[in-house]
């Protein structure tokens, strides 16, 4: 904050009869960077304008509330109006003009990378301030870090390249680098707990930005959390609440840690160099050696076409590129481990810090502490297999202690328990598959002495809850009588557990009969019936419910009407395709007559531990629980560390053999049906009209001799004559023109060739014009016509006209843009054209004119379909059929998402931006990223 004081200073007006124009918007302008104040060219003295040079300015700016806000992106007056006072004063005479004004908007500085050079010059002794001074080291790493963040936050990457942004976090990283040094020479040297608290308030705001903190950098944090977890585990005369303080502080030190650590091994998931050669090899050149009848792989093809000019072969190429993903794929495992022992480090840190929390509780007392990003919770109490524990969005139930198997006969036993938004863990062969939290439970000893808990008798119950943004949607259908409704579902691997939610919408006694079919090979599956199938289940279960006990309220109805099949019960990945039918449970109802609305979902789950020794994501003593719901997944392992758990909503595959079949019943989906049919009966009207436009197009792009060319004439020009694409712009008037050039000129001719007498709207017209001799450099054209045409035809508006030398080659143009008209324009018919410059030709106005004409009457599919130029290849009926492919495969796209956001929509969750009564949510912009994905490479193929 700086104080700006107000000067106030009487003065007298002796007169006041200076001539100004203070405020207007020639004297003052705000550009949102800067306000220039311009007042000596508006204001003068009326006596005499030439001694204007003896005026003296005196301006004033004060804000109203006396503050301001400053930082180094923005100078903000958001606490009272900027107020200006301006003070001209005559020399000579003393007379005096007072003038004021205030500005109410917000002045940006640019941010300055010099100012980040100075602070690099502040790190060169910041290591030497540490040992001698650590509370000044850690005022000033304080003040440094948090400047940083600002300068972080205000310099957005939309203003600067992807190279600058790069080099600025690498000098950051940098300097973050040397406060973390300096800060564990800091925890080196003090104990008093307000001076580590401090300490670790500083350590927060260096590890905030994550793109700022390398592997490096996580480690010298990860050596800060384990130093000050046991520099605190030894503060025995330290009261409950500054330990506690403490644990909160260190929560977030590793919270930033751990985030960083995550962003590292998410940066290399979407380039995986197994992925990259596995593509490239399945594009192999391949040659057939006729001695031996086998086959030569040499190199991908594009390694051939990519570089003619190499000195190199190709096959030495590709050998070279493959050795680069190889030490890539190194360097990605050696970063996913270093990354995995980082949060291993700082867990252990944060567990030892929980054991002295816990030391100072009391029998079943449950601590806990949070951050923003993690949740850390303890308990001194022994198992019982009935309570439970929860840590932020986790749910905990652990056997009884004589289930645990743990080979202890402790009687105190310590429950430690960390969730972290963040996922920080990355297999080293392949990309992580978790989403959303990972969990780690730990049991020690009153020691702190982690117990080895294996191979339990009962299995040890975790609820993950998922991302808002990662629950299964909701999709709504119709059921017609004894019809069946077939939904289709891709099991990608075995060990993964599938679910599928069926709840009737309007009536709830409603059953449903849900018969499956299973097949590896998709296409040669077949729809389950009634005499034959692979699984049947009844919805609702009656039974499901029967023998648990945690069971949450909201989950009851849920849970009864979802099909639950893991491993023991489904028959292996492949392709499922689920078949409904209404049942008639008391034989009550007319099911022929009945129709029924249910809800569906279907989406799978898989619960995972972290491998500490190999490095990987493994569901080894794990499996996925009855409890699991839409909102969450039940893990039941046999063993404690790390978990998180991976899920997937597969989208609606289309199964076109049951489409067709539904053609029987067309009064069903007569909507469906009349759309596709009025949608396909405007393309063969359109197509009709389409190709008698392109048979018309032709003979508009053939070049026809003016119908005044004389036959001794023995030079020719190739005239192309542009009409405007404006409404009215066309015309049937009869035009004439003469061209003259240094030689001679062209004479008055008429511009027809006595066939087609019409210039329509964006038409393009080319005729040829034969002279007696070369008129030499032309100089201009002459332009007019007789207003003869018939009402709205009588005007035209002339785009341009080019002139091409047949003989040499060479081009002219003449550029009009302009109306030839009576009741339009200026008035005149007849216009003189000089031939247009080299700098008009590159006059941004003529060439953004041109190239929007050209993209949206050519290159625009739909809007080219009744504007396509008449020289191009790509007719209108090819343009038409491209425009019904496009229409229908996007609405295929659609079907395949159909009522994927219904959930998000109904539980107003997950709204990005609302305008007006429009909402997007995260679900609509996802479906439609992949819808456009479906569709474009058909398209493009064709």
């Amino acid at each position: 904050m700086v104080d700006f004081r107000q000067y106030i200073q009487p003065i007298e007006i002796t007169r006041s009869d200076l001539i100004t124009k203070f405020g207007g918007n020639e004297t003052i302008k705000n550009n949102n960077e800067e306000i220039h104040l311009d007042f000596y060219l508006r204001t003068m003295d009326p006596d005499n304008e030439l001694e204007r040079r003896k005026l003296n300015f005196t301006l004033i700016c004060y804000p109203e509330q006396k503050t301001l806000t400053i930082n180094e992106k923005n100078l903000m007056f958001d606490n009272g109006i900027l107020h200006f006072l301006l003070i001209v004063r005559h020399l000579n005479d003393g007379r005096q003009l007072i003038a004021s004004l205030e500005v109410d908007k917000q002045l940006n500085f640019i941010f300055d990378t010099t100012d980040l050079s100075a602070l690099e010059d502040i790190m060169n002794n910041l290591e030497d301030l540490a040992s001698s001074n650590p509370k000044q080291a850690v005022e000033l790493i304080t003040g440094v870090a948090d400047r940083l963040n600002q300068m972080s936050d205000n310099n957005p990457s939309e203003n600067t390249n992807e190279a600058e942004t790069k080099t600025m976090n690498d000098r950051m990283a940098s300097m973050r680098s040397k406060m973390l040094t300096s800060m564990n020479t800091v925890f080196n040297s003090v104990d008093d707990p307000n001076t580590v608290d401090k300490a670790l308030k500083a350590s927060a705001t260096v590890t905030a930005n994550s793109d700022q903190m390398p592997l490096n950098n996580q480690e010298k944090g990860a050596d800060i959390i384990e130093k000050v977890g046991t520099k605190v585990k030894d503060m025995n005369s330290t009261d409950d609440e500054t330990v506690t303080n403490l644990a909160t502080s260190l929560l977030n030190v590793g919270g930033n840690v751990l985030q960083a650590a995550s962003r590292t091994v998410s940066k290399d998931k979407e380039n995986n160099p197994d992925a990259v050669i596995e593509n490239l090899e399945s594009d192999m050149k391949v040659t057939e050696n006729e001695e031996t009848d086998t086959k030569v792989l040499y190199a991908p093809t594009q390694f051939y076409d990519a570089c003619d000019e190499c000195e190199t072969l190709p096959e030495d190429r590709w050998e070279e590129f493959r050795h680069k993903l190889a030490e890539e794929k190194k360097t990605i495992i050696e970063g996913r481990e270093r990354a995995s022992n980082i949060a291993k480090r700082s867990s252990d840190g944060l567990f030892t810090v929980g054991d002295t929390l816990v030391n100072r509780s009391s029998i079943n007392e449950t601590k806990t502490i949070e951050s923003k990003t993690m949740t850390m919770t303890f308990t001194k109490a022994s198992p019982d297999g009935k309570s439970s524990l929860s840590v932020g969005d986790t749910n905990i139930r652990l056997p009884d202690l004589s289930d645990l198997n743990f080979g202890s006969d402790s009687s105190e036993v310590f429950t430690k328990i960390l969730e972290s938004k963040n996922n920080p863990f990355a297999s080293t062969h392949g990309n992580t598959s978790v989403q959303g939290s990972v969990v780690t439970i730990i049991l020690s000893g009153p020691d702190g002495s982690e117990m080895s808990v294996k191979n339990t008798t009962k299995p040890i119950s975790i609820r993950l809850t998922r991302p808002i943004d990662k629950q299964p949607q909701y999709q709504q259908y119709d059921l017609q009588g004894k019809s069946f409704q077939y939904h289709k579902v891709n099991l990608p691997e075995k060990q993964m557990t599938l679910s599928v939610y069926l709840s009737p919408n309007s009536s709830s006694m409603d059953t449903y009969a849900v018969f499956v079919s299973f097949g590896v090979n998709e296409t040669a599956l077949e729809p389950p019936t009634e005499s034959k199938f692979d699984l049947l289940f009844i919805i609702p279960n009656q039974t499901v419910l029967e023998s648990t006990i945690d069971i949450y309220s909201d989950d009851e109805h849920e849970l009864r009407h979802t099909i639950f099949m893991p491993p023991s019960v489904h028959l292996g990945n492949g392709t499922y395709i689920f078949g409904v039918k209404l049942l008639d449970t008391n034989m009550t109802k007319n099911l022929t007559e009945h129709n029924s609305g249910y809800t569906i979902n279907m989406y799978v789950s898989k619960c995972q531990y972290w491998d500490e020794k190999r490095f990987i994501w493994s569901s080894d003593g794990c499996e996925v629980g009855s409890l699991t719901t839409l909102k969450s997944t039940e893990c039941l392992c046999t063993h404690l560390t790390t978990f998180g758990s991976d899920f997937f909503i597969p989208p609606n595959k289309i199964d076109f053999t049951t489409v067709f079949k539904k053609f029987k019943t067309l009064h069903e989906n007569a909507a469906v049906f009349s759309t596709v049919i009025g949608i396909f009966s405007l393309y063969i009207l359109a197509a009709i009209w389409a190709r008698r436009k392109d048979k018309l197009d032709l003979i508009k792009w053939t070049a026809t001799p003016l119908i005044d060319n004389l036959p001794i004439d023995t030079y020719h020009y190739l005239l192309t004559v542009h009409t405007g694409f404006g409404k009215e712009s066309g015309t049937t008037s009869n035009i004439s023109f003469v061209i003259s050039g240094e030689s001679s000129d062209s004479g008055m001719r008429k511009l027809t060739d006595g066939k087609i007498k019409e210039f329509s709207a964006g038409s393009i017209r080319n005729y040829v014009m034969s002279v007696e001799s070369p008129l030499g450099p032309l100089l201009y054209l002459r332009v007019w016509h007789d207003n003869s045409g018939v009402k709205e035809r009588a005007s035209w508006f002339l785009n341009m006209i080019n002139v091409l030398d047949l003989q040499t080659g060479e081009k002219s143009y003449f550029i009009c843009n302009d109306w030839l008209a009576v009741e339009k324009g200026d008035g005149l018919v007849d216009r003189i054209i000089p031939l247009a410059s080299s700098k008009e030709l590159k006059n941004f106005s003529h060439l953004f004119t041109e190239s929007v004409k050209k993209k949206l009457s050519d290159a625009h599919l739909w809007f080219s379909v009744f504007s396509r130029p008449v020289r191009s290849n790509f007719t209108r009926l090819q343009r038409i059929s491209c425009c019904i492919s496009l229409l229908f495969c996007t609405m295929i796209s659609n079907a395949m998402f159909y009522r994927q956001d219904t959930q998000t929509m109904t539980n107003k969750s997950g709204v990005l931006l609302k305008i007006g009564p429009l909402e997007f949510t995260l679900t609509q912009v996802l479906i439609s990223f992949f819808g456009t994905l479906v569709v474009l490479p058909i398209n493009i193929i064709i």
